[in-house]
């Protein structure tokens, strides 16, 4: 999400050279491999005079990229560079690097005409809140460095490199960051607010006292808002992409806005203050067991004023856009020693589907008197899933109400009446920026899917080297399905019906297996599914 910010400054900073008279360079990572600072997409501008913004590492390349880039500069010719930091003597071309890992720099001129008018238009898309993205060929017998900006349809495409009759061709996918709502402008909310867009977010800071909302108190936030919990709350659009925190000082003011808020689709509520009040504020509103509130909020790292809680809150913030569970990384590296495969496994819950044939939304219709969504994440929540990841889509904000109580991470799927498997990789994409080793797919639809089926599907993974593990039901698969991470980007590619069908095709003759009655194979389509697994609960009462 930082790419959005500095790819708008970098580029707002080559026009403006370029307007001056000035030359400059844009080295951009293309790939990684192993261990790596920065992702595909990541720039480094280099002014003419030796000048730099942005970052391509964590500081170990710079300066070798910097001086390439000032010959770019002057020979206009662009390079494609490869850094390999994972040779056994941990030196790159003297560099003295260490990383485990390699990764590719594309280094290009930047205030020549072709690529100046292509920054051009992607400063314009950066100013809407579209997805878009930036091929450009980086490798090839002629034409290197050109680019194109597309359109994207969904927010689960992703950066990749293609091979093709032309060349290498990198596209970067480019998402809107992450909206962060500051209830509360207060002199505490200034480091969280400073941080939080350093990081990467858009921030809005509302406030009912305009004297506070002064612009130089808040120099980066995207937007300062004067309102009251009852006054346009409607402009800040909450949808499951947003994170609120909340932190006004007042008890009154923090309940009326937590109101508000809880009655939206945002995904996280940070609330600040004491455990107790929190708990008196959510008693008053009926909302102790809402999953999305963390209160109090923040990690806990011992924090001792503002600009200490502003991290403690920014890294939680980024743990519940990650779906990690905060801890030392240290830690996590020790526990997953004994078995390669000892790590977290995610769970992908579809549920963004119109139940077009049973005429009414079948995700909402009660099983043994709880709502058939609730009833498939409640027992995925079990399985221990980390994270539990729900696609939305179809009333969206209903489910989230259906599910109150039970923690997950949404995940919104705009395309979902392209079918199911346009839910699929928003799902997938969501896991991937987790650690989880593996996902175990499951629809919302399927009642008789339990807990222990689910989890047999990971203890299966975990004692084989299958890269999937299927679900048999007398000769025919069906979710759920346990995918290895090595089939992530096929999954990634799945389009049409048949929830990763053309995968598990693929890989049949890889995969381990696990034979579940047929009767558990049930699903509700048409409303004689639903009387049928009615007649069938009723009759083991």
């Amino acid at each position: 999400m930082k790419h959005w910010r500095e790819t708008a400054e970098i580029a707002d900073r080559v026009v403006e050279l370029a307007s001056a008279g000035r030359r400059a360079a844009i080295a951009t990572v293309v790939r990684i491999e192993g261990s790596s600072y920065r992702r595909p997409g990541a720039k480094l501008l280099i002014e003419d005079d030796g000048r730099t913004l942005g970052g391509v590492s964590g500081g170990c390349l710079e300066a070798d990229v910097r001086d390439i880039a000032l010959r770019v500069i002057r020979t206009g010719t662009p390079q494609l560079l490869h850094y390999d930091t994972g040779a056994d003597d941990r030196t790159v071309w003297g560099l003295g690097l260490g990383c485990n890992g390699s990764v590719d720099i594309f280094v290009q001129a930047a205030t020549e005409p072709r690529t100046l008018e292509s920054l051009r238009e992607i400063r314009q898309r950066l100013e809407k809140a579209s997805p878009f993205a930036i091929s450009t060929l980086v490798d090839g017998r002629t034409d290197v460095g050109r680019s194109i900006v597309l359109d994207v349809g969904t927010r689960d495409a992703r950066s990749r490199v293609d091979v093709d009759s032309s060349g290498t061709v990198f596209t970067e996918v480019l998402n809107p960051p992450p909206e962060l709502i500051v209830c509360g402008a207060g002199d505490d909310a200034r480091p969280l607010v400073a941080y939080a867009s350093e990081a990467g977010f858009a921030v809005t800071v509302v406030d009912h006292r305009q004297a506070f909302l002064a612009a130089e108190r808040f120099p980066s936030a995207k937007r300062l808002l004067h309102s009251r919990p009852d006054g346009n709350v409607e402009s800040m659009a909450a949808d499951p992409r947003t994170l609120v925190v909340v932190k006004t000082h007042s008890f009154a003011h923090d309940r009326d806005w937590l109101k508000v808020f809880l009655k939206t689709s945002a995904s996280y509520i940070g609330l600040l203050g004491p455990r107790a009040r929190a708990d008196e504020i959510l008693g008053q509103l009926g909302s102790a067991s809402d999953g999305r509130v963390f209160a109090p909020v923040g990690l806990n790292v011992g924090a001792d004023g503002p600009e200490q809680i502003a991290i403690s809150v920014v890294g939680e913030l980024l743990a519940v856009l990650a779906g990690r569970q905060p801890g030392h990384l240290r830690e996590r590296n020790r526990q997953s020693m004994p078995s390669d495969r000892a790590g977290s496994v995610a769970g992908v819950v579809l549920a963004a589907g119109t139940s077009s044939r049973m005429g009414q939304n079948k995700l909402f219709m009660e099983i043994e008197g709880e709502p058939l969504v609730r009833r498939v994440v409640g027992r995925a929540a079990q399985a221990g899933f980390d994270p539990l990841i729900v696609v939305l889509g179809h009333e969206a904000e209903l489910v989230q109400r259906a599910l109150e109580g039970i923690r997950y991470r949404p995940v919104l799927n705009p395309e979902y009446a392209r079918g199911v498997n346009s839910s699929l990789r928003a799902g997938i994409h969501a896991a991937s920026d987790t650690p989880a080793q593996a996902a175990v797919v499951v629809l919302a639809d399927m009642p008789f899917v339990t807990t222990a089926m689910m989890a047999r599907l990971v203890e299966q993974y975990r004692q084989s080297d299958a890269p999937l593990v299927i679900s048999d039901y007398d000769g025919v698969n069906a979710p759920p399905i346990l995918y290895d991470r090595s089939l992530f980007g096929e999954l990634a590619t799945s389009e049409g019906q048949g929830c990763g069908k053309h995968v598990v095709k693929r890989h049949r003759h890889e995969a381990a297996s696990t034979s579940w009655p047929v009767e558990a194979l049930t699903d509700l389509d048409a409303p004689e599914d639903y009387e049928r697994v009615k007649a069938s609960v009723e009759g083991r009462h």
